[in-house]
């Protein structure tokens, strides 16, 4: 009998004691799970005459036709990236052979040379071309394949001209060209003196 009572006096310090924890957690404030709800953008349902509508986002995107979703790649995805456009920049370093102002006989053959640097991020390959601007051509075509050459590399254009017959002072200007047809900024010439 001493033990039953033991045994019930332990039943009532336990059950008071969750009674208590339970008066305890009812008085305290009530913990509501939080639910993640997404921005919203402005009104973007469809309406009654609209049966279809697309969203473009940085994810798939969602296409609703007919009342049938179908999830597409992201459009964004399939443009190439942009490659960016090489310049084009011939710069003058030198003359190397017949300086400005050099005396040259009456219809004498001579080899032109001039040493240029390609200062642009472009490859110059067999469809850049040199083409006369300005001047007698000189006995040279009026347009050849400018000198190949990577960028930033150096590189010797050379022409073979003949003097004209007449005396006095000769200027001819030379020009690059991309393969669209357009202008480098710096032209090369050549200037000399027929005696």
């Amino acid at each position: 009998m001493f033990e039953s009572r033991s045994y019930n006096a332990q039943y009532v310090k336990i059950t008071y004691c969750a009674l208590l924890l339970l008066a305890l957690a009812a008085c305290g404030p009530a913990v509501t799970p939080t639910y993640f709800i997404p921005p919203t953008a402005p009104n973007l349902q469809p309406t009654a005459a609209d049966n279809s509508i697309a969203f473009i986002t940085s994810t798939p995107m969602i296409i609703v036709l007919n009342g049938t979703p179908t999830i597409e790649p992201n459009p964004t995805s399939e443009l190439p990236s942009p490659t960016p456009e090489c310049t084009n920049v011939l710069t003058f370093l030198e003359d190397v052979t017949i300086p400005d102002g050099s005396l040259v006989a009456a219809e004498a053959t001579f080899v032109k040379q001039w040493r240029i640097q390609n200062d642009g991020s472009c490859d110059w390959d067999s469809s850049y071309l040199l083409k006369l601007v300005s001047g007698d051509p000189l006995g040279a075509p009026t347009e050849t394949v400018l000198y190949p050459a990577r960028a930033g590399t150096e590189a010797i254009i050379e022409m073979t001209l003949t003097a004209p017959a007449e005396p006095g002072l000769y200027h001819t200007v030379w020009q690059a060209f991309d393969p669209e047809g357009v202008p480098f900024e710096q032209a090369i010439y050549v200037d000399f003196v027929v005696e």
